[in-house]
């Protein structure tokens, strides 16, 4: 077993660890868990957002300086992913493990959806829960994301492109996707699959863009077998 690994969790789109449910709560149970909400989200909703993944991934390893975690996995849902992806690519060797889920090197955000932020915030909201959603599923994206942190972090993730690197990625990888995925499909978590060395990939039938939340038993039942396999 591998309870000695700090577990790290990083945020979706919203920039708030929130939407990973209650994994982050089940998992510290068993591992030293750390939730890095950004600037402008979550518990520090009273700082400005960022503009960059280059700056999300300096604020994360400011975090990890400070909170003195060692043997450290990057758990990244979405955005969260491309900011575990950035990461690994920096620091070549540091980390122990990337679990990768529902997320691309390169996630196009809609440009209705980015305009609708700034013009018409419910509207938006909307248009970002339909595509979050499979089409069988009923749950919904969570609603108190604050709009200026929503649009700065899916700004972020639309201007961020990972697909000439990721290949440089040494650090042990599992990828978690869901085949309806509507945000970020299936062929795109395939394709990272085939350009990080060793990487696995496992699919979730049935799961859409809200894989934590709709297989979340099955999907930390993934993750610990892939811990324990280290």
């Amino acid at each position: 077993m591998h309870r000695e690994l700090t577990l790290v969790f990083l945020p979706p789109g919203g920039g708030d660890t929130s939407g990973w449910g209650e994994h982050i709560a089940e998992f510290s149970l068993e591992y030293p868990t750390l939730a890095i909400d950004l600037p402008g989200a979550g518990t520090k909703r009273d700082q400005s957002p960022l503009d960059s993944l280059q700056e999300c991934a300096a604020y994360v390893e400011g975090c990890l300086a400070a909170s003195g975690a060692k043997d450290v996995a990057l758990i990244g849902y979405s955005m969260g992913g491309l900011i575990a992806q950035l990461l690994a690519i920096r620091n070549p060797n540091q980390f122990k493990a990337l679990v990768l889920v529902a997320t691309a090197a390169r996630i196009k955000i809609r440009q209705d959806i980015l305009d609708a932020l700034q013009d018409s915030p419910q509207e938006a909201k909307k248009l970002i829960n339909q595509f979050a959603r499979s089409p069988n599923s009923q749950l919904g994206t969570d609603d108190s994301v604050p709009t200026k942190a929503m649009f700065a972090y899916l700004s972020a993730t639309n201007g961020y492109d990972a697909r000439g690197r990721v290949n440089e990625i040494t650090t042990p990888t599992v990828i978690l996707h869901g085949d309806e995925d509507l945000t970020c499909p299936l062929k795109f978590g395939e394709w990272l699959n085939e350009q990080i060395p060793g990487s696995r990939l496992n699919v979730f039938s049935g799961a859409g863009h809200m894989l934590p939340q709709q297989f979340p038993g099955e999907m930390r039942q993934s993750i610990i077998n892939f811990l324990d396999s280290l």
